[in-house]
């Protein structure tokens, strides 16, 4: 049950690619600038930090788990 891979970690990337909607180095260079500024900053970093904290009690690293994945736009 455990997600892996490319298309579950890509955060759109692929679906930005297959739609020719990044082309070349600057545009990839400029989606994952976005990424990480918008995305994966104030939500992952943000989540990874809280589970760290919450340490051994994993009803609360689920609520976290559970909040992450509510947040996540990317229709994969």
């Amino acid at each position: 049950l455990f997600p892996s891979g490319g298309f579950t970690l890509s955060h759109g990337l692929e679906t930005f690619a297959e739609r020719g909607l990044i082309q070349d180095a600057d545009a990839l260079h400029a989606w994952i600038v976005t990424s990480v500024r918008w995305q994966v900053g104030p939500s992952d970093a943000v989540a990874a930090a809280a589970t760290w904290a919450a340490g051994d009690d994993l009803e609360l690293v689920s609520e976290i788990d559970r909040r992450l994945l509510a947040t996540k736009l990317s229709r994969e």
